[in-house]
């Protein structure tokens, strides 16, 4: 056997071995005796409302959670809870900085969140997440509203996951 297909066959295995295993750089912990969770729905309580943005960042925060932790969703008697509101949802004109011949749009949107522990309440918090996308201002917000919120709330989720999970 040649050294080429000695050292094929070496790294085959190594994949093949490796290949059963779940390897996770997020740092994400959950504590053994934390077995459920639940997201309430998230209240829209900004001046400007988008009907469908509640319904979107709560489902997005309870998939996130089901997808990538052991944790079972249980409405009743949960071990942790998310709940809050959206507290800004706005649009804004961007002035122009040095270097920027025009101004931009912003979208911004700010979500409450309140974390309980019931397993723990040394581990409750409240916080604040925000996140914005600037857009054109040649562009009507109606033609790239639905992607904004998209790139916008996979961030605030994204945030929301990494203080609940992370802080152990």
């Amino acid at each position: 056997m040649s050294n080429r297909s000695t050292f094929s066959g070496l790294i085959l295995l190594l994949v093949l071995s490796w290949s059963g295993c779940k390897i996770s750089l997020s740092g994400v912990q959950v504590p053994r005796e934390m077995n459920t969770f639940n997201v309430d729905y998230i209240v829209n309580n900004a001046l400007l409302v988008v009907p469908s943005l509640s319904q979107e960042i709560t489902d997005q925060l309870t998939e996130r959670i089901e997808n990538e932790t052991r944790l079972l969703l249980r409405p009743e008697k949960p071990d942790i809870e998310f709940s809050g509101e959206i507290t800004k949802y706005e649009v804004a004109s961007e002035a122009p900085t040095s270097g920027q011949s025009t101004s931009l749009n912003r979208l911004d949107i700010v979500v409450k969140i309140d974390f309980t522990n019931h397993l723990d309440e040394e581990g409750n918090w409240t916080a604040n997440f925000s996140n914005f996308q600037n857009f054109d201002p040649s562009e009507d917000l109606a033609s790239v509203q639905d992607e904004l919120i998209e790139v916008i709330l996979r961030d605030i989720i994204e945030d929301i996951y990494q203080k609940a999970f992370t802080n152990w």
